[in-house]
């Protein structure tokens, strides 16, 4: 009797163990507004000092790198009356919670910039699991961070389905 018990416990303990350290689901729209939403743009970010965290657990947002504008180049910009069916879309993607694995972006983005000035970066790599999506002030300097998608598949889906951009993504 006592060894079905210790068995339970420990199937038990390994299941808490291994789903504690799970960083949640989120989506773009519980994490950021969608008012006052002024452009949406396909920017490439040309950040070669782009950082790779050895582990996702911590909050590392005090080692998250500012936006530096001058390493961004504007690819494509989304017509106004595109961005409800995009944000529509966006919303529908999950989104790691606090998944750190970059201090910063780099590469392709989507960048919606804001009324009062601040933008969110939407940037994912070649791996699921990897990428980074945050919003920064208008300076540039990190607001805060949400995580990254699942699934590169979900930010080609939104370039493809909603700018005018052609590339071997």
């Amino acid at each position: 009797m006592k060894k079905p018990i210790v068995i339970l416990l420990t199937v038990v303990l390994m299941c808490f163990s291994l789903t504690s350290c799970d960083p949640g689901e989120t989506c773009f729209t519980d994490e950021y507004s969608v008012e006052g939403i002024t452009k949406i743009e396909l920017v490439k970010y040309d950040n070669p000092d782009q950082e790779d965290f050895i582990t996702w657990v911590p909050d590392q947002t005090d080692d998250l790198e500012d936006y530096d504008s001058a390493k961004e180049t504007v690819l494509a910009t989304m017509d106004v009356r595109s961005h409800d069916a995009f944000i529509d879309e966006l919303s529908q993607y999950g989104i790691l919670h606090k998944y750190f694995t970059y201090d910063s972006p780099n590469g392709m983005c989507i960048k919606i910039t804001y009324d009062d000035g601040k933008f969110a970066i939407i940037n994912s790599d070649d791996d699921s699991f990897h990428g980074y999506i945050g919003m920064y002030n208008a300076d540039g300097s990190v607001d805060s961070f949400c995580g990254c998608f699942y699934s590169r598949n979900f930010f080609v889906r939104l370039v493809e389905n909603h700018f005018d951009f052609q590339s071997s993504m």
